[in-house]
This record gives C-alpha cells, sequence and structure tokens, in this order.
C-alpha cells in the first residue's frame, strides 16, 4: 500500500470512529508504567477504566506525549501482538529535535474491549549520570472525547514479576536471559529489532512461579542468524509487558 493510501486509510477510519459513538459519562485513564534498565527507558503507554464504560464503544485513539530530547533518545515503538489496539490501523512520527511522539490509531470492526497497554515506547538514555526521563501526554482522545485522567507516572501493575538483563551484553553469539515470576502466569517472550519488528517468539505457556533462564542463539524463527545490531526482548505475564535492550555483536 502506498503512503498516501496508507494515510487516507488512516483518516477515514478516524472520521468514522470520531463521528460514530456516543460521548460517553465515564471518561477512561491514561498513563505511562515505567522500568529504568542500564541506559534503557521501557514506557508501557496503558489505557485503563475501560470496563467502567460498558455503553461505550472505542474505535479511535490519538495522542501527543513530549519527552526531553537532551536526555532521550526514542529508539522505537512497539506494538505486539498482546496490545488492545493490536488489529487496529496504527501510525506514528517522532520530532526527535522537540522530543515529541504523535500517535493515531483506529478501526471499524474490533473496538476496544478491556484495559491493557497500548504500546511500549523504548528511549534510550543519554547519560545516565543526570537525566530527565518525564514524559508528558497532551492532547489524549478516544473517539471525539478528551481523556481528562491522566498520570504520567503510574504505579507497577498487579501481578509483579521482574525481568533482569542479558548477560553476557553485547554478546556473540549467545545470551541468557532471565526473569523472575511471583506466581503461575501465561509467559512468551518475543525479541524485536529496531524496526518494531518479530525476530523470534517463544510461547512458554503456564508457568509456575519460581526463577527462569532462556538461552538465545541469535536466530530468527526460521533458525538464520540474524545481524548485528541492537534488539529488544519483551516478557510478556499475563498480559503484563517488560522490554529491556540488548546489543549482537559480530
Amino acid at each position: 500500500m502506498s503512503k498516501k493510501k496508507y494515510i487516507f486509510v488512516i483518516v477515514i477510519l478516524l472520521m468514522l470512529s470520531f463521528t460514530s459513538s456516543n460521548a460517553f459519562g465515564n471518561s477512561p485513564g491514561i498513563g505511562f508504567v515505567k522500568d529504568l534498565s542500564s541506559d534503557t527507558l521501557s514506557a508501557n503507554l496503558v489505557l485503563s477504566g475501560i470496563e467502567s464504560c460498558p455503553d461505550s464503544v472505542f474505535t479511535g485513539l490519538q495522542l501527543m506525549v513530549y519527552y526531553n530530547s537532551s536526555s532521550l533518545i526514542l529508539d522505537t515503538v512497539i506494538l505486539a501482538d498482546s496490545s488492545i489496539i493490536a488489529f487496529w490501523v496504527t501510525t506514528y512520527t517522532v520530532d526527535s529535535l522537540r522530543g515529541k511522539l504523535t500517535f493515531v490509531s483506529a478501526t471499524g470492526t474490533s473496538p476496544i474491549a478491556k484495559s491493557g497497554v497500548v504500546f511500549t515506547a523504548l528511549f534510550k538514555i543519554k547519560d545516565t549520570s543526570s537525566y530527565d526521563d518525564s514524559l508528558t501526554i497532551d492532547s489524549a482522545m478516544v473517539n471525539e472525547t478528551s481523556i481528562d485522567d491522566v498520570n504520567e507516572n503510574l504505579k507497577k501493575l498487579p501481578d509483579q514479576f521482574q525481568l533482569k538483563q542479558n548477560y553476557p551484553n553485547p554478546f556473540n553469539p549467545t545470551t541468557t536471559i532471565e526473569y523472575y515470576l511471583s506466581r503461575k502466569s501465561d509467559v512468551t517472550l518475543s525479541i524485536y529489532n529496531q524496526l518494531g519488528q518479530i525476530v523470534k517468539k517463544v510461547s512458554f505457556g503456564k508457568m509456575t512461579a519460581g526463577s527462569y533462564f532462556y538461552q538465545w542463539d541469535g536466530k530468527d524463527e526460521y533458525e538464520r542468524k540474524v545481524s548485528s545490531g541492537v534488539y529488544f526482548y519483551r516478557l510478556e505475564v499475563n498480559e503484563r509487558h517488560l522490554t529491556k535492550k540488548m546489543v549482537l555483536l559480530k
């Protein structure tokens, strides 16, 4: 699909989304759940309160996020399979000089059914000794209605689990990823490249509480060796997410 046609589809879907639904009495909430590891800031954008609006149909989402470009570099935006808008038509733009992320997404057939993570933004911290990790959400809207409940620094989500930094890092050819579960959970580990594309995905199914290790051999789903570069590994536990960065050197 050409870029012009793609933008046209986005516009049409947004027109349908923002005009076909009535304004709702209870507004959802929105905010970031952050996780800091080494020189990487992982920020999960969470849309909450969907269940408190049972009579509303949410088919469009748009917002802007401002960050301190002198402290942070936006590496990538990941829209995982488990995202609450995974099947929507989505586009985003990044103004790296102003520190601005503009995100627009809409659907004609798959409205949001529950609260959860929309996307994960991964930032590189320029100087870990002194930095500003604040993220400011502006002009957030679902359908045609503004989201008034904005909490830019949400607390950790329940169902705690831990994802540790891989080791060695950088690595060649293999690295170990360690994680901890506090209770029995559905677990999936995904590895993405810098474009946000899935390189490797492993579904472990139900796992009991405890510590676990996964060794990645630097190969994709088809057992092909991947090229050198920056990769992101994302642990999904009962629809919760943590993401960290690793570097493959050859």
